[in-house]
């Protein structure tokens, strides 16, 4: 009993660990869209002015984003990642025999062997992504170091593609947590994340340029 309990430990803290990467790179990438679609639409842009005044600001936190959100989920879906999603679902398979009954196994056996085959029909967009990750992140490839654009042609990643990768994670690692495979309870995904921290950047920006305007027009007294 006290072996099954470290094992059911030891696959919880691998699951929080990715389902923590995965909420951080869910609530960025909402982020980046958000802003993204900003510069994009700027009539739609309730702070048209503060954005367009702190413009490489905001050019800055967007890149950041790209950045974080394509290394990131790169690292989970990788095969051979030493600990991504593959290895998780493969160590589960592993420790089956030790946290579960052997009339349950056939079933969870089943449905991971399923979940592995669903990671590889994204097989084109995880390949794609890696090669941003390698081409423009990790390295400066020379056929793309003056010409970006090139490589979405090459490699074509959208928006959908990236959404429906975060999402194959979130569903994989939730499965796991509402079968008790693990003891954390289910992740919270969807929320409000990305328009709640522009609005906080707004306001602070917005604050930021009233003290500017205050300190312009402040005379001090002398004597």
């Amino acid at each position: 009993m006290g072996n099954s309990e470290e094992k059911i430990d030891d696959l919880t803290k691998f699951n929080e660990k990715l389902s923590n990467y995965v909420v951080r790179i869910s609530r960025n990438f909402d982020l980046f869209k958000f802003l993204f679609n900003c510069g994009n639409d700027t009539e739609k842009e309730p702070n048209k002015k503060v954005r367009n005044k702190h413009i490489e600001f905001f050019k800055t936190v967007t890149n950041s984003l790209s950045i974080t959100t394509i290394v990131t989920l790169n690292n989970l879906l990788d095969e051979k990642s030493e600990r991504g999603l593959y290895k998780y679902l493969r160590k589960t398979e592993q420790e089956l025999k030790h946290i579960l009954p052997i009339d349950k196994r056939k079933e969870i056996q089943r449905e991971i062997s399923a979940q592995v085959c669903q990671i590889d029909s994204k097989n084109k967009s995880i390949s794609n992504l890696k090669t941003h990750r390698d081409k423009i992140y990790a390295h400066f490839d020379k056929d793309y170091f003056y010409d970006v654009k090139k490589l979405y042609i090459d490699a074509p990643l959208s928006f959908e593609d990236i959404h429906q990768l975060i999402k194959l994670c979130q569903e994989i690692l939730n499965w796991h947590q509402q079968k008790g495979l693990v003891k954390c309870g289910t992740f919270l995904w969807g929320d409000d994340y990305a328009k709640h921290s522009v609005r906080i950047v707004m306001q602070n920006l917005r604050r930021y340029e009233k003290m500017q305007m205050y300190l312009q027009d402040y005379q001090p007294e002398i004597g």
